[in-house]
């Protein structure tokens, strides 16, 4: 699309964000709420609204090319983020679940789940692409010198899919063409057909007919050869005519079928094998042509800022600094025509003399009442600041209920706002050349040059004072009285926090990333998308708690979570800043349904660092208490110098296992406990990091195990809808494959089933050479189900340990305790009801 489409789309953003921002302050003012429900039907609406508007700013910081603008919409997308979670989690905490069904407010606002599924910022990951492909090139040398075999994916991929490549008996087409044959309109056969003209397929293979018809009647007829008798003129033109209505009759329904394939797929009615592929292609053609714009025009900027700072150096700074002094002077003399000393230079940490400026420094007449004050609340200090907390800690004992917290995420869009209204009266919507604004440049440099100008400055005149101070005070020293000056105020030094030696320092990260690497501690990984996880939403659950029925959610609802908990925080140090601290989660499912899959995503998503401390990993390695503690050191330095990174361990119960099984004692996983633990506790607010575990059996593991992680996400079992997105995903793949296949019948038998199996049986069945014979013999329902019912039936006895797991988790429990108080209220009314 156009530049003008997205500075259009920008700035339509630009309204519906200051409208959000303005109903934001007002609930920011509410008062404390007690009820529960007050509390959700203003936090909901406002969590979805900023989640609608997120996945704008997204397409509109990935597309638009001018840099100033791109700035800016990244505070924006920055703030947008944080504040967006941090609604998530006090909904969280209200409905005790991390899934949010809101059909209510969708159907309000007019909107679909699609309106509000967001993707990753790809310019998060291509505005540091040279650094990427730095550290990429860097861990493949040290694999080459190390002759180290790293795997370039993990095993269990639920979507790996073999390159579908020509066959001989049955090749693609060219240019991905339909695999329909497509006849084209036929004319009425009238005796022989001129076979010396080119001729559609179609029509060649009606002339084929009467050739091969004519030649047998010629041999037929030719004296001394065997055959049957000869057969009149008649009989002859009566098989032509049926032979070729047959044949009208087959290319009328090939036309008819093509005329609607080409409807349906207009009407999104059929997938094709090659639409997507074509349309995933272009739009990747389109973000990279976009994409190589971009530097050019931050380039620009760059080298126009700093000319204007050179111009701007020479010609403002010298009489901005004479400015500067003057004024603070004029202080100077006006303290001392008043009282006949001068005040106390306000220190650089609080600002220096623009404290003076603005007016935020004493007068001479409230120093001198300021004095004389002191002196008759100095014994009574300490009483009046006893009753004043008294008063504050009663004032917050009567203010019960929900309130929303202050944040900082909030105080950044306002500063943004601002500046965006600057934006809005550009008229620069039909620029396609995206020019180089000089005024917003030019603001940001003359404060740049003031403030650094005035601390220069600040530096002479402290100087200036203290000669001056020395003078007065010489000048009153054979003055009888005592001569008193302003002091500055002491106050309690900050304790400075003693400074931890770094064990590691003088190690490079080079060194540190060539150990790890060689201990196959960082490793690659697939590089796969969370777009290609399939499942579908639960759309009955809206309806279920409205009734209090038990219920579940479902794969679909597995990629909103991921997105908001392991990927959206980790894409930049200021959205990590302001965003809820999520240090660890934790994704439970049963085996081969898809948990390697998400790792994977979330790692390509975020093109991050992938440190593996699965205890498989470190068996044999790192035996003492040391070893673990220079681990720790090189882990906690690596993953900082190389954020984002991600901390794995696979198999996230055995740390925590109540007792280890004797197959893996030589792996000595409870030591490894203390450790994590270190690690996790260690991650703070902007260090872009994320301790991310999967486990296979969670219920096996002690209490521990549900403190140490602070999200759990748990695969749902497997069910008809998102089987049936899933399996069409893998069938269509192949051309060869009736668009009219009957899916349906085999998500039904599927569900239940791992992923994993159900793709193994479907690449299982279409081989190569079944796939040659399709154009003959489509492929029936019945050789997969057939191979379906080979599998053995899920294993119950897990699915309900992992629901009882579930329930046993500290949100679960929480969980089930609203679930239980809403249902006694509930039969309580309904009882007063009756009775009345």
């Amino acid at each position: 699309m156009s530049n003008s489409y997205y500075s259009k789309l920008w700035l339509e953003t630009r309204q519906d964000f200051e409208k959000i921002l303005h109903l934001d302050k007002q609930i920011q003012g509410l008062k404390p709420i007690k009820q529960p429900e007050q509390c959700l039907q203003r936090l909901i609406p406002m969590y979805l609204m900023y989640r609608e508007l997120l996945k704008r700013l997204i397409t509109c910081y990935d597309q638009i090319i001018q840099s100033q603008k791109r700035q800016l919409i990244k505070q924006i997308l920055d703030g947008c983020i944080g504040r967006m979670l941090e609604y998530k989690q006090e909904i969280a905490k209200l409905i005790f679940s991390d899934y949010l069904w809101s059909d209510n407010y969708l159907i309000a606002n007019k909107w679909t789940p699609d309106d509000l599924n967001i993707s990753t910022p790809r310019s998060y990951i291509e505005d540091r692409r040279e650094i990427l492909d730095r550290r990429k090139q860097d861990i493949d040398d040290l694999c080459t010198k190390g002759g180290i075999e790293q795997p370039t994916e993990m095993a269990g991929d639920i979507l790996s899919h073999p390159t579908i490549t020509p066959n001989i008996i049955t090749p693609l087409r060219e240019n991905n063409e339909s695999r329909t044959l497509i006849a084209p309109e036929e004319k009425v056969i009238e005796g022989k057909q001129d076979i010396g003209t080119e001729k559609p397929d179609d029509e060649k293979e009606s002339g084929e007919i009467n050739i091969a018809e004519e030649s047998n009647d010629q041999q037929k007829a030719t004296p001394g050869t065997p055959g049957k008798k000869n057969v009149r003129k008649s009989v002859k033109l009566a098989a032509t005519l049926k032979i070729q209505r047959a044949w009208r009759e087959l290319v009328a329904y090939r036309k008819r079928q093509r005329r609607l394939a080409e409807m349906e797929e207009l009407m999104s009615m059929t997938i094709s094998s090659n639409t997507r592929e074509k349309a995933l292609k272009k739009d990747a053609e389109n973000f990279r042509r976009r994409m190589e714009q971009q530097p050019q025009t931050l380039q620009k900027v760059e080298d126009k800022k700093a000319e204007e700072r050179n111009r701007l150096g020479q010609t403002m700074a010298p009489r901005l600094a004479e400015d500067i002094a003057e004024e603070i002077r004029e202080w100077f003399m006006y303290w001392y025509n008043e009282l006949g000393f001068f005040d106390v230079y306000p220190p650089e940490e609080i600002g220096g003399s623009i404290l003076v400026v603005t007016g935020q420094t004493l007068t001479p007449e409230e120093y001198l009442i300021d004095q004389f004050e002191k002196s008759k609340k100095k014994g009574r200090e300490k009483k009046t600041k006893k009753t004043k907390e008294t008063k504050e800690a009663k004032a917050k004992a009567k203010e019960l209920g929900w309130r929303m917290p202050k944040s900082k995420a909030l105080a950044i869009l306002e500063e943004a706002d601002e500046e965006f209204k600057n934006w809005s009266l550009r008229d620069d919507v039909y620029d396609p050349r995206d020019q180089i604004y000089i005024d917003p440049i030019q603001e940001q440099l003359c404060h740049g040059i003031q403030i650094e100008t005035r601390k220069n400055v600040d530096e002479q005149m402290r100087l200036e004072l203290g000669k001056l101070n020395e003078a007065l005070t010489k000048d009153h020293a054979s003055y009888k009285e005592k001569f008193s000056m302003p002091k500055s105020p002491k106050g309690k030094k900050p304790r400075r926090k003693k400074e931890k030696n770094d064990p590691l320092e003088g190690v490079s990260a080079e060194d540190i990333l060539s150990k790890l690497v060689r201990d196959k501690v960082i490793r690659k990984y697939q590089k796969v998308r969370l777009d290609d996880w399939l499942g579908d939403l639960s759309y009955q659950n809206y309806e279920a708690g409205l009734e209090f029925r038990d219920y579940q959610h479902r794969l679909g609802e597995i990629k909103h979570v991921i997105m908001e908990y392991c990927i959206l925080p980790l894409g930049s140090k200021e959205a990590h800043q302001m965003a809820p601290l999520s240090r660890s989660v934790c994704i439970c499912g049963l085996p081969r349904y898809g948990k390697k899959f998400l790792v994977n995503a979330i790692c390509s998503e975020l093109e991050a660092l992938l440190i593996d401390l699965t205890p498989n990993i470190l068996a044999g390695q790192f035996l003492e208490k040391k070893e673990l503690t220079e681990l720790f050191d090189m882990v906690s330095k690596i993953s900082r110098e190389y954020s984002p990174t991600i901390v794995y361990i696979e198999g996230g119960e055995k740390p925590w296992w109540k007792k280890v099984p004797p197959e893996e004692q030589h792996t000595q996983p409870k030591r490894l406990a203390p450790f994590f633990k270190k690690i996790i506790k260690a991650i703070k607010p902007g260090d872009q990091v994320l301790f991310l575990a999967t486990s296979a059996a969670p219920y096996s593991a002690g209490a521990a195990f549900k403190k140490i992680y602070d999200k759990f996400i748990i695969i749902p079992d497997t069910d008809y809808n998102s089987m049936y997105l899933y399996c069409t995903n893998l069938l269509m793949k192949y051309p060869e494959v009736d668009r009219h296949f009957d899916v349906s019948t085999v998500a039904r038998f599927s569900a239940g089933l791992p992923l994993e199996l159900v793709r193994d049986v479907i690449l299982k069945v279409l081989t190569s050479r079944r796939r040659a014979r399709m154009k003959n013999d489509s492929l029936q329902v019945e050789e997969i189900v057939d191979e379906l019912w080979k599998l053995s039936d899920p294993d119950q006895k897990a699915i309900e340990q992992y629901l009882k797991f579930q329930r046993l988790t500290p949100l679960g429990k929480k969980r089930a305790k609203l679930l239980a108080a809403e249902k006694e209220t509930a039969a309580e009314k309904k009882g007063d009801k009756e009775t009345n």
